[in-house]
């Protein structure tokens, strides 16, 4: 059996939470999902509901990049596509870094992980993970990435 079941998706409560133009924070933490494509949007968006996880969702680099400054200490991960619309998630990866270094990231695309990981040998706490995946290779890879539900890491105030 999966350990994310993905046979239902409630896309209320993967919509972003927002306030006169602020997040709402709650004590569940969050993870920021940048896919160009809807379909794995969704995909990972059911993975990660049906664990727990909040769900930020952005279909380019930009506008990930513009959620997670908006959403402070709310994420705990991200999930970057490595080909997205505007920016490659190499781009998103070192902009998300700037912001919070040391930042669990999680890199998909339709490679080989071992050329992925080429793509990225400076870069600490970064899951290359080749699409497709499962539910349960998306919990590995999220682990691997060094992200936990319960302290997940934070900036110094």
């Amino acid at each position: 059996m999966s350990e994310f079941p993905c046979d239902e998706f409630r896309p209320e409560t993967a919509r972003l939470d927002v306030t006169r133009g602020r997040l709402v924070h709650h004590d569940k933490p969050a993870i920021l999902v940048v896919d160009g494509s809807a379909a794995w949007r969704i995909k990972i968006a059911q993975c990660l509901e049906n664990i727990g996880w909040r769900v930020f969702l952005a279909p380019d680099g930009g506008r990930g990049i513009e959620l997670f400054r908006a959403a402070d200490d709310a994420v705990a991960a991200a999930i970057l596509d490595y080909h997205l619309p505007d920016l490659d998630g190499y781009r998103v990866l070192f902009e998300l870094r700037r912001i919070r270094a040391g930042l669990p990231v999680v890199i998909c695309a339709n490679h080989d992980a071992n050329e992925l990981s080429k793509r990225y040998p400076d870069e600490s706490i970064v899951y290359c993970l080749p699409k497709p995946f499962t539910c349960d290779q998306l919990a590995t890879a999220i682990r691997a990435a060094g992200c936990r539900r319960r302290g997940h890491v934070r900036r110094p105030a």
